[in-house]
């Protein structure tokens, strides 16, 4: 009678769990044990990502100053920001979520941040339901696990609020994802559809259109998941053209770009988004073509492809043989770190073999037989498996053919960020062969199987290897941390509110003061420069008595010393934690 009692229970809970009621509205859920194992995997990298937070990690710089800065003003001041400060590109999205959050706990660093994880928490849930869509669970999960690690540099492009990293994940990998989907629900010639799958994939066309305009807001590194999940629509939705799919697809792009419109139609010349984007292709316009493209390709290939794609350790620049550096040191980063990206590009080239193979097998039979259910679904699914491919090579090669390539490859690999939405793409291939594989009698299968695992591995290992790597660097990053908000509060103490400072410090020491700080920017020659928030130099600048702050190494700090040595003016002069200040008192 328990017993009974129990799997009456038992059955009940299993009830509840797929069935979904919210007042009138029901829905049936199918949540399979891949699909907890999901859950839990997706918890697991959101977790990793909190505790980093909590304990102070990542290091905070200018660039994530200035968006503490935008998300107080619009806070408390009422301001609404269209781009990040100073910039044409870029929108503030990250900027209104930290905004947002600073109502509900208040203004600080980790709160700032807590919007990125969101975005994070968002790109894991959108890469396994593609993943799922294309592959198998299987895949989905290792997809999940793989990208809950990672190296010291894609931690810190996801969780340090420096703007567009998360979201160019985000809406580049929901892009894919819906346009997969809806390729894949559409329809033959002659095929009819239900009601309620009509409506949901209107839906999916209002949620592609707004994905991708939002995505163009932000950063505009999501153009090539945005250009190969069109061109998916384009092959196999273009009988859609005839229903309201277009209306609903161009009504909602215009809602998510509507900040980047009005911006551009009200924008100055050569202030406008095109034109900064135009910029960083014409920086090399200065170089010959046969000397930029070996730099480039050589930065990117040897550095920013490592990096970009989890590789740890990436050998310092200057450490590479060909950037300047010599002896046997130099020579192993680069064999190393060249034996990864030549693995990449492998990966990347046998997945695209594989889809192509799968394409031309399938197609001429479909065609033959008018492309029936499931035929058309392997053409589909491998279409999409070459968009994804394509979107990593698209990536790249704008990438590899920038100034970024050669200028700080290892810092611009953040470029790079779509890699990372090409994970189950590249690794799919050898999860497959592995699987099908796994019972065969021959020899030389059976080693190309063990091969595969190996691989398969060996890459699970690089990431897990980079994952330790950042917490053990966190000491390090916490002291310097510890070091910021010591000087910020030692500034007040002395009565420093309003100080000139370098570009590299002002923004950072506004924001994690609570703007109790104003700051102007100077040059090497104490020169004013620019500031992205003007309204800090007016408040500086009106003040006679504001002190000069500067590391105590820096070329500002010696020109101040001589500029205060002959001039017949009083001041105070202290050392407080790396910095030099000079206060004047009259």
């Amino acid at each position: 009678m328990n017993r009974s009692r129990q799997d009456d229970t038992l059955m009940e809970v299993i009830t509840h769990i797929k069935q979904l009621k919210i007042g009138p509205l029901a829905a049936h859920v199918h949540i399979s044990f891949p699909d907890f194992a999901a859950i839990g995997l997706v918890i697991t990298g959101v977790a990793i990502r909190l505790i980093l937070l909590a304990q102070g990690w990542p290091y905070t710089n200018i660039d994530e100053g200035t968006i503490g800065e935008m998300a107080m003003n619009i806070a408390y001041r009422g301001d609404h920001p269209v781009f990040f400060y100073g910039q044409g590109y870029m929108g503030a999205l990250q900027a209104y979520l930290g905004a947002a959050l600073f109502h509900l706990f208040g203004v600080s660093l980790f709160t700032l941040r807590l919007g990125l994880v969101f975005l994070f928490l968002l790109f894991l849930v959108s890469m396994y339901l593609l993943t799922r869509l294309l592959y198998t669970k299987n895949v989905a999960l290792f997809t999940v696990s793989l990208l809950d690690l990672g190296a010291y540099s894609s931690f810190y492009r996801e969780t340090q609020a420096i703007g567009g990293y998360p979201e160019t994940l985000l809406f580049g990998a929901t892009a894919l994802l819906l346009a997969s989907w809806l390729a894949l629900t559409s329809r033959s010639r002659g095929q009819a559809r239900a009601l309620g799958l009509q409506r949901r994939r209107l839906l999916a066309y209002c949620g592609w259109g707004l994905t991708v305009g939002l995505g163009l807001w932000s950063d505009v590194l999501v153009l090539p998941c945005v250009m190969m999940s069109g061109l998916l629509l384009v092959l196999f939705c273009w009988r859609d053209i005839r229903t309201l799919a277009p209306l609903c697809l161009l009504l909602c792009l215009v809602i998510g770009a509507l900040p980047l419109i009005l911006y551009n139609l009200h924008a100055s010349p050569g202030h406008d988004t095109l034109t900064a984007v135009r910029l960083v292709y014409s920086e090399r316009r200065h170089i010959p073509l046969l000397q930029f493209l070996p730099k480039s390709t050589e930065g990117a290939f040897l550095i920013s492809l490592p990096t970009a794609t989890n590789y740890t350790p990436v050998c310092d620049v200057s450490a590479a043989l060909f950037s300047g550096g010599s002896g046997s040191g130099p020579v192993q980063c680069v064999l190393t770190q060249g034996a990864w990206s030549l693995a990449v590009i492998a990966l990347w080239i046998s997945a695209v073999i594989s889809a192509i193979k799968t394409a031309w097998t399938v197609w001429f039979p479909a065609l033959r037989e008018a492309q029936p259910g499931k035929q058309r679904q392997d053409i589909i699914r491998s279409c999409a498996h070459l968009a994804i491919l394509f979107t990593v090579a698209l990536s790249f090669v704008l990438f590899a053919t920038s100034y970024s390539a050669i200028y700080e490859p290892y810092l611009n690999a953040r470029y790079l960020i779509c890699l990372l939405i090409g994970a189950p793409a590249l690794i799919s291939p050898l999860w497959n062969t592995a699987s099908t594989l796994k019972g065969s009698q021959r020899k030389a299968a059976t080693l190309l199987a063990a091969f595969k695992r190996v691989a398969l591995l060996f890459i699970a290992v690089a990431f897990l290897s980079g994952t330790v790597a950042t917490f053990v660097s966190l000491p390090v990053v916490q002291a310097e941390n510890q070091q910021q908000y010591d000087l910020v509060h030692n500034l007040l103490r002395i009565g420093a509110k309003h100080i000139y400072s370098d570009i590299w410090n002002c923004d950072r020491i506004i924001f994690l003061s609570h703007e109790q700080i104003a700051c102007s920017t100077l040059t090497q020659q104490l020169q004013p420069q620019l500031a992205r928030d003007p309204i800090n130099d007016v408040i500086v600048h009106s003040d006679p008595l504001a002190s000069f702050v500067f590391p105590i190494s820096s070329v500002q700090a010696k020109v101040c010393a001589q500029h205060f040595a002959h001039r017949n003016r009083s001041y105070q002069r202290f050392v407080l934690d790396g910095y030099v200040v000079y206060q004047p008192t009259g």
